[in-house]
């Protein structure tokens, strides 16, 4: 064959495998292809490597309540009779822990994007959607930052509850955060408000809670019935308030562990061009996608078990998750996708020096020459259009960072008002980052308010 010839000969495409062990929301494989490959396509449109054709298979996933390790394995298997070359997936953590020996036996490379460091191994990769090992030593380390001495620490019974509260634990010893008192809870428990009232007897300064979501909810309504308002930190089973904003509005004012950063260029930029996925998870397969296209990039030939030497050399990559500066790459024996500040907890408490609106929530607002700045917010919540937003950014107002972060088409009635030194109306909270990483988009979809007006203190 002449070099020709051979270069008019289109590369035959490989199959990267996804293992999904959790329903897709609707539009969710869709969103999930288009984050992948937002991460993939600039290795392969440079040619660096073929076409990828991604093979999922659908599993149920555990700990979900009709989660199956048959059907895990099942899919595993069904993925390798399609002869992919690696494995995305999975997402939750028990699912991993039996996908894990798996991936070793069969030598082929898989990233998973649960929270378990347990997780790795010589072919099974990790990228950090949350971290059971570490939210809980951010979560003492910043109630110690905020001069609180005493916790009530609830989780709940399943893998997730229990070992994060034991590294709570070992984590406060260091801190020196007292316990008065540690609870495990059924992970289905439908009612708190018992319980809820005999730890305020105790007065602790703040309640923490580690688990998965659905006693985060639980704790939620027990609170809101019993009119107690005290500090709660909760681990990134909150993320879980992106998709459903019923269950975010009783989590508002609580201090939890997120994965994405208003401040960070890169997911910002992914929120222009996406609206419709939650936020972590956007940012998350947009940074495997681009980690999985350079380790095929890197590996010495086209096979699977030779993709888990092409991973072990990404190094340094800028990722969407996490505040900026946070990189990831792989090593060898090193299988942790992210390096740095890629948990976003902020310990900082927000200022607003524009005018005290707490008297009227709906008040005009003149946005000031000196308002302009990086830690100034405007965020509308409704559906609005970035491109609109875009364009009054410009004429001095900081917008550039608001307009991601909204669902639709439809432009706010007052973005082509919203200049500097125009009054318009607003209302307004205030909301540390990690607050507004998650609050924030949760209360734009339940479209409560009309608008937002944040400004939080500057940070490095």
């Amino acid at each position: 064959m002449t070099e020709s010839s051979h270069q008019s000969t289109p590369r035959a495409a490989i199959r990267v495998g996804v293992l999904h062990d959790f329903p897709w929301s609707e539009g969710g494989k869709e969103s999930f292809e288009s984050a992948l490959f937002s991460g993939m396509e600039p290795a392969i449109a440079a040619g660096r490597i073929p076409p990828v054709e991604l093979v999922h298979a659908q599993v149920r996933g555990l700990p979900l309540p009709d989660g199956s390790s048959h059907d895990i394995e099942r899919g595993f298997r069904d993925l390798l009779a399609a002869e992919v070359i690696a494995i995305i997936g999975p997402g939750l953590t028990d699912s991993t822990l039996i996908v894990q020996p798996l991936c070793d036996a069969a030598k082929i490379a898989a990233i998973n994007y649960a929270g378990v460091e347990i997780s790795r191994s010589e072919y099974m990769f990790h990228f950090q959607i949350g971290s059971l090992e570490e939210e809980p030593v951010l979560l003492s380390q910043h109630l110690n930052s905020l001069g609180l001495s005493s916790v009530a620490l609830l989780h709940d019974s399943s893998y997730i509850g229990r070992r994060k509260a034991e590294f709570f634990v070992e984590a406060s010893a260091e801190t020196g955060l007292t316990i008065l008192s540690r609870r495990e809870l059924p992970v289905h428990v439908p009612d708190l408000r018992a319980e809820v009232a005999h730890l305020r007897l105790m007065a602790p300064d703040a309640l923490v809670w580690v688990g998965l979501w659905e006693g985060a909810r639980t704790l939620s309504l027990a609170l809101s019935d019993a009119s107690w308002d005290v500090p709660v930190m909760a681990n990134s089973a909150l993320l879980t308030g992106y998709l459903n904003p019923e269950w975010a509005t009783g989590w508002e004012g609580w201090t939890y562990a997120d994965t994405v950063s208003d401040y960070n260029d890169i997911f910002l930029a992914l929120l222009r061009r996406s609206r419709k996925m939650s936020p972590p998870l956007l940012a998350g397969f947009h940074d495997i996608g681009r980690l999985l296209a350079e380790g095929i990039a890197r590996a010495p030939y086209l096979a699977p078990a030779a993709i888990k030497d092409g991973l072990e050399r990404v190094k340094g990559l800028a990722s969407a998750s996490g505040r900026p500066g946070t990189r990831m790459g792989f090593g060898t024996w090193e299988r942790s996708a992210l390096k740095g500040s890629y948990l976003v907890l902020d310990p900082h408490q927000p200022t607003l020096d524009l005018q005290d609106l707490t008297a009227d929530p709906l008040t005009e607002v003149a946005c000031q020459p000196g308002d302009h700045g990086r830690d100034v917010f405007w965020r509308p919540l409704v559906e609005l259009s970035f491109d609109r937003c875009q364009g009054v950014a410009e004429s001095g107002h900081r917008l550039g960072q608001a307009g991601p972060r909204h669902w639709g088409d439809a432009v706010h009635p007052y973005a082509e008002a919203n200049r500097v030194g125009t009054k318009c109306p607003f209302r307004w909270t205030l909301m540390t980052e990690s607050q507004s990483s998650s609050s924030m988009v949760k209360l734009m979809r339940s479209r409560k308010m009309p608008a937002l007006l944040t400004r939080m203190s500057s940070r490095p």
